[in-house]
């Protein structure tokens, strides 16, 4: 495979991953009032993307 793909696939991978983790995190607490919850699928997916960079 070309070196782009191969990064870019590794980007994909760690996003989804992160979006996985925020939504089951958002899932769990989401009886929780608004406001109390701190990170959900947003938060877990920019970080780890920007921990993939």
């Amino acid at each position: 495979m070309e070196p782009h793909l191969v990064e870019f696939q590794n980007l994909a991978i760690a996003l989804a991953l992160g979006l996985l983790i925020g939504l089951e995190r958002g899932w769990k607490e989401r009886s929780a009032e608004e406001g109390s919850r701190l990170a959900g699928i947003r938060t877990f997916g920019l970080v780890s993307l920007l921990g993939a960079l």
